[in-house]
């Protein structure tokens, strides 16, 4: 396994039982989860400016752009990081439904990387969708549409497969069915209560 982050999270990419796994053993620590979240939120929050600079024209203000920018900013480096925190111990209770016997810190840990490991995605997923909003701005949407569904696919399986590491699961398709509903149940409660 790579020595530095990226190599890690690249190799997690195809081998995430293995570099769960080393994680695990390495021992977990909060800080190191921490780290992992904070970082994560970082890589959303860049891949979120073209869309934060997308919608700033409906702000009225001359200044609509920094407006935007910075609410998307505080949304990812603020309120995502304690909403991460919220989700963990309900991943954590429904892998423990499912015969998980992890730790608290261990489901945070497992969240957090995952979310490190699709950060990293959302980069060029961004950036393709901002060079298609200028130059094939009628397949932008399409395309992104397309790009960030198999993105949070891909966070799903290595989310599974994280769980399972960290929960001592034999397997991460007992987290794919719960995930699943939990993930297709919450937006769509969300949605009917608002």
């Amino acid at each position: 396994m790579s020595t530095s982050l990226f190599g890690t999270i690249a190799t997690s990419w195809r081998k995430p039982k293995v570099v769960m796994t080393r994680l695990v053993e390495g021992g977990l620590s909060e800080a190191r989860a921490l780290i992992y979240l904070m970082l994560a939120c970082l890589l959303f929050f860049v891949a979120s400016t073209p869309n934060a600079l997308r919608v700033s024209p409906a702000i009225d203000d001359p200044d609509a752009n920094t407006i935007s920018v910075t609410a998307f900013f505080f949304g990812m480096m603020f309120v995502a990081p304690l909403m991460f925190y919220a989700v963990a111990p309900v991943l954590h209770l429904v892998a423990r439904a499912v015969g998980g016997t992890g730790s608290w810190l261990g489901a945070r840990t497992a969240l957090f990387w995952s979310l490190l490991q699709v950060a990293v995605l959302t980069i060029p997923v961004s950036l393709i969708g901002a060079a298609l909003d200028y130059g094939a701005p009628a397949a932008a949407g399409a395309v992104r549409d397309v790009l960030g569904i198999a993105a949070v696919l891909l966070w799903i399986w290595w989310l599974s497969v994280n769980f399972a590491v960290v929960e001592s699961l034999r397997s991460p398709v007992g987290m794919l069915v719960p995930l699943g509903v939990l993930l297709f149940v919450l937006p769509v409660s969300l949605r009917w209560m608002l």
